[in-house]
């Protein structure tokens, strides 16, 4: 366990992998199975700033998605992405299992809703042959609540323009970038530039890296649709915390529940969103 100006990053490992965990956003830095390269990504120098996202491994995005979303449009809420990746949690238990271990966070948040409904928060990490991440989402106020969350899973690459990304065929998707609303997903997935799409999606997902010599699989639970993003060349140039070619070495795929699949909470509610990665 490392300790830099109140950042805590605890470090675990078992028979079959290793994890990096900063008690800053619950944030996973990295998961490595033994004898593979990571398979989550994470810049060689990490910037750990209070008020500031740690960049790669696994942000958590609650409880609004980018700029959150009312009644068709962006609701220009801020931070983008919500408070729970800029938060410190607080870490409550760790358990080693025959075949797994598993790390538990807690985190009590208040929403930008007008009822300032309070939200808690719990995040269960599981790792062994495979890492599960789940986010457990309970309103503990008197009035009904709506709440964006997604998983932002930077999966490590050997070269994003050779990487294939299959099970999204005949999916609509809405483009961040143009604003094309309804776009078709026609066959795999290979990115050729700036990517930042929401797919009305929740089937699990491949990831086929010639390089690596290996295929990801992904799957969800409780998950609304799933996000392709990669800054690309250009857009990498306008994120201080990325080298020159990181853009190269990732793709993030998030399990998401945002926009007008948001979730809705009644009061003492409780919502789970989990995404697993294994080889």
């Amino acid at each position: 366990m490392n300790d830099k100006d109140d950042f805590v990053i605890r470090e675990f490992e078992n028979a079959y992998s290793t994890l990096e965990i900063s008690d800053y956003g619950a944030h996973v830095l990295s998961w490595t199975p033994q004898g593979q390269w990571p398979v989550i990504w994470r810049p060689q120098a990490i910037s750990l700033q209070a008020g500031a996202a740690i960049r790669g491994g696994i942000p958590i995005v609650a409880p609004w998605f980018s700029a959150g979303y009312r009644d068709g449009k962006s609701a220009n809420t801020s931070p983008k992405h919500g408070t729970a990746r800029i938060s410190r949690w607080q870490y409550c238990d760790y358990r080693q299992e025959l075949s797994h271990s598993s790390v538990c966070y807690e985190y009590e948040c208040v929403d930008a809703d007008v009822a300032r409904t309070p939200l808690h928060m719990q995040y269960n990490i599981t790792f062994g042959e495979a890492l599960t991440v789940a986010l457990k989402i309970r309103n503990k106020g008197r009035a009904q609540t709506r709440c964006e969350c997604a998983l932002h899973s930077y999966i490590r690459v050997s070269d994003i323009s050779n990487t294939v990304i299959s099970g999204l065929a005949g999916a609509s998707y809405w483009n961040a970038i143009s604003g094309e609303v309804n776009g078709i997903q026609k066959g795999d997935l290979m990115l050729a530039g700036a990517t930042d799409r929401i797919y009305e999606s929740v089937n699990p997902i491949d990831i086929r890296d010639e390089g690596y010599g290996r295929v990801l699989h992904i799957t969800a639970e409780g998950s609304r649709q799933t996000v392709i993003w990669n800054p690309w060349e250009e857009g990498a140039r306008a994120i201080p915390d990325l080298d020159a070619c990181d853009w190269k070495r990732f793709v993030c795929i998030e399990a998401a529940a945002c926009r007008e699949h948001a979730v809705i909470l009644d009061p003492g509610e409780e919502y789970v969103l989990s995404q697993t990665i294994a080889l």
